[in-house]
């Protein structure tokens, strides 16, 4: 028998609730956010994206701040979007 916590619904609204939740006790805000992000040089989108599907893999929030993140998992995920990108871009060619 299914419970209430393994719909996709439900799921998809305890990981937002978490995300609030680590981005308001970090003392966050989505203008707050961004001007952080752009003053090091990342894109806002990228970075939250990044960290809610890290959030919902269970990884530590205390290595989702900003410059933890980008010192611990910038690079991968740069290298991973760049990679994506040609890939559609050569699909787009042929």
């Amino acid at each position: 028998m299914a419970t209430a916590t393994s719909t996709p619904t439900s799921r998809a609204a305890a990981i937002h609730r978490h995300a609030y939740w680590w981005a308001s006790s970090a003392g966050c805000t989505p203008t707050a956010t961004a001007s952080k992000c752009k003053a090091r040089g990342v894109d806002p989108t990228v970075y939250i994206h990044d960290v809610m599907l890290r959030l919902a893999e269970g990884e530590d929030q205390k290595t989702l701040t900003l410059r933890e993140w980008q010192a611990r998992h910038g690079a991968a995920v740069a290298d991973r979007r760049s990679y994506v990108l040609q890939q559609l871009v050569g699909k787009l060619r042929a």
